[in-house]
């Protein structure tokens, strides 16, 4: 009997090959495992991939199945489509993926503040031998990278995580901070724009870590001749203000020749505010003028702490 097995082909041990899917067939697999992992179904994902699903396929926007489990904070799923896709394929291009509008799954945990998928998507990437400086400053199609969209979404722990892998990864801190978007943006101007002074505070914070000079990069212009200051005043961020203000204070700064600067089109901060009908961040920015000329640095810092919990944003 063991000489008989032992004379069986290879093809005869071996279980028969799974006949090719219909393409028709396939693409309903497909659309119902992406629509397990938007709900976190883990049970129909593993039933799904046994009948054939492809675990990196994309919906009509470019979803996968990975974009819509880190979009619905499923980090298990997230976990077990990477364990299964690792079976056969790179990860870091799977977990690089692009949407329709070049956004990758971390993209959406970023913007939902779904810190614990972030983490491991960036674990997962690096791990598997993705160049994760790369991976993090890459840009959507609106010209932003992860930074930018930790910024404008509030996610001040993922602004933090980012500046701190990417300086792991051998990346320049300045870099990042600096990259605008499409329209000038910088991560710290559309954070001062959403009046987060949290993730004000982490991205000035990592930018002094990296060897930057923080008055500079509050006081930089982008290309459209936008300062931070001015992204706040137009919104009528006066929290936001305050703080920059009070860190341009800090780094030695001229306080009145901040407020009073003028770009291209000489436009100050005040006229940002103007244009758009916020008077009291007008009456702020004025105050803080006339006071830059009776207080030091060091009195007007101690003075607009004191303001922190009484100014409206």
């Amino acid at each position: 009997m063991l000489a008989v097995a032992l004379s069986k082909s290879r093809a005869d041990i071996l279980p028969p090959e799974k006949p090719a899917l219909p393409e028709e067939k396939r693409e309903q697999l497909n659309n119902e495992f992406i629509n397990a992992a938007r709900h976190g179904n883990n049970a129909e994902i593993g039933r799904l991939i046994e009948a054939g699903a492809s675990i990196a396929a994309k919906d009509a926007n470019g979803w996968t199945a990975l974009h819509l489990a880190a979009w619905f904070r499923h980090t298990e799923i997230c976990e077990l489509l990477i364990r299964e896709y690792a079976k056969s394929g790179d990860v870091s291009r799977f977990i690089a993926a692009k949407d329709k509008d070049g956004k990758t799954a971390i993209h959406y945990a970023v913007a939902w503040k779904h810190d614990r998928t972030c983490a491991l998507l960036i674990r997962e990437y690096a791990k598997s031998g993705g160049d994760l400086e790369e991976f993090i400053i890459s840009k959507t199609k609106d010209g932003r990278t992860l930074l930018h969209h930790a910024a404008v979404h509030g996610n001040n722990e993922i602004c933090a995580l980012l500046i701190k892998e990417y300086a792991k990864s051998g990346g320049d801190i300045k870099e990042i901070i600096n990259a605008e978007d499409k329209e000038g943006g910088t991560p710290l101007s559309l954070a001062a724009a959403q009046g987060d002074t949290k993730a004000c505070a982490m991205i000035t914070d990592g930018y002094a870590k990296a060897g930057g000079d923080v008055w500079e990069l509050i006081a930089a212009r982008n290309s459209r001749d936008w300062a931070p200051l001015g992204y706040a005043a137009f919104y009528g961020q006066t929290k936001a203000c305050a703080f920059l203000i009070k860190e341009y204070a800090k780094s030695g700064g001229n306080i009145k020749e901040f407020i009073a600067a003028k770009g291209k089109s000489d436009h100050t901060a005040m006229h940002s505010a103007a244009n758009s009908g916020k008077h009291k961040t007008i009456h702020f920015l004025g105050s803080m003028e006339s006071l830059a000329d009776m207080l030091s640095n060091e009195k007007l810092i101690s003075f607009i702490s004191s303001l922190d919990k009484c100014i409206a944003a």
